[in-house]
């Protein structure tokens, strides 16, 4: 490295000449009549420019095709759950928009028309916003390897949906369960018994529907004071429970999916996640309900869990969530307590001494803490279709 001086009429102006990889770089630095650390300091800069500037141009120019499966190969590194939807969203809808450019032309207007063209399709906003997430990791992942300097849509305006806060009814368990009895051919009824149980055990643990997919015998256990299930650790992002407590009504769906074996899944039946959407679909359908996600099931567990006044701490061991706040984002109920609160205070104020009721005591297990009137509850149907007998 060498800074050479030229005089002009401006002034003193500094000339960089630097060596790199076996080509000479000569670099004005800017400004006039630098002092030394002026100079060291601009030099430093022109430097790290070169040195970007040279290997960049000596990685291959990838496109977004040629880059997803090096994507999707960091993720199953680092094991990330539930990747089948990034998977998804690559081959059904990124890749077919993105894949023939270069990561380095990839703009913030090409995102932006991505997310038009998605709306165009119909695609809610809630899906638009997971895949543009897929997208922008991909990029930051495309960083990471040096295939790209920066992420150039990390300030793409991605939609923001509606957090959802359905929960099933107790009707709406009925009829799904009697689409049971109606269905003609042995295959398509015991595929939905299947989805029944999948249901009871999601309502009775709150668990994701690819982690009951994946239960495993190995991982059931009996204690004591009864069965837990030990589920295979989730992502940084998505925690599951190191350890989830069984009541009557889980290991009773569970026995009733198969013979219980000492290992293998309880649920052999589907690949994952995705391979019972389109019973699930058919059901909802049948049974003429409309707006209810599986996981929507989880939000009901929750909301459940709080009806019963089951602490908040409880609630988010048992759904295993990381994030804080997250909890209460799943938790739809409260509203006799909300109740107990201005009664309460209406009391305190008028010097009355009505209270509202309340429950004799908290839930002290899980099989306490599942209303016995919400699920089956007092739907013979679904319940005959949890047993084993």
């Amino acid at each position: 490295m060498n800074i050479a001086c030229v005089k002009s009429k401006r002034g003193s102006k500094s000339v960089l000449t630097y060596w790199y990889k076996g080509h000479r770089y000569r670099v004005r630095l800017p400004g006039v009549n630098l002092t030394v650390d002026e100079e060291k300091r601009q030099a430093s800069v022109a430097i790290t420019e070169i040195h970007r500037m040279v290997d960049e141009a000596a990685r291959p120019e990838l496109t977004f095709k040629e880059f997803a499966p090096i994507y999707l190969k960091h993720l199953a590194v680092k094991q990330r759950i539930a990747a089948y939807r990034n998977d998804s969203a690559l081959r059904c809808h990124l890749t077919p928009w993105f894949g023939t450019f270069t990561l380095r032309s990839i703009r913030l207007e090409n995102g932006i028309g991505y997310i038009e063209h998605r709306r165009k399709e119909g695609a809610a906003e809630g899906t638009i916003e997971r895949e543009c997430a897929v997208l922008s990791a991909l990029l930051n992942c495309a960083v990471d390897y040096e295939y790209l300097d920066r992420n150039r849509l990390k300030k793409m305006p991605a939609p923001q949906y509606q957090k959802r806060k359905r929960i099933v009814t107790p009707d709406e368990l009925k009829a799904l369960a009697d689409t049971v009895s109606e269905a003609t051919h042995p295959n398509g009824k015991e595929a939905r018994r299947q989805v029944i149980l999948l249901a009871a055990i999601a309502l009775n643990t709150g668990m994701r529907e690819a982690k009951i997919v994946e239960m495993d015998y190995g991982n059931l256990k009996k204690q004591d004071d009864g069965w837990w299930w030990y589920p295979p650790a989730g992502s940084r992002i998505k925690g599951v429970p190191e350890m989830v407590p069984l009541n009557r009504m889980a290991v009773e769906a569970i026995k009733a999916a198969g013979p219980w074996s000492l290992q293998g899944r309880v649920f052999s039946r589907w690949k994952d996640a995705n391979s019972f959407k389109h019973v699930w679909l058919r059901m909802l359908e049948l049974a003429k309900i409309t707006d209810l996600h599986f996981h929507d099931l989880r939000h009901t567990f929750a909301t459940w869990l709080q009806d019963l006044d089951v602490s908040y701490e409880i609630r988010q061991i048992l759904l295993g969530h990381r994030v804080k706040g997250t909890t209460f984002d799943y938790s739809h109920g409260g509203k006799s307590a909300l109740r107990r609160a201005v009664t309460l205070l209406e009391g305190a104020t008028c010097g009355t001494s009505q209270t509202a009721p309340r429950k004799k005591r908290r839930a002290n297990s899980l099989e306490d803490m599942v209303p016995r009137d919400r699920i089956e509850l007092s739907t013979p149907a679904f319940s005959g279709l949890c047993s084993a007998n």
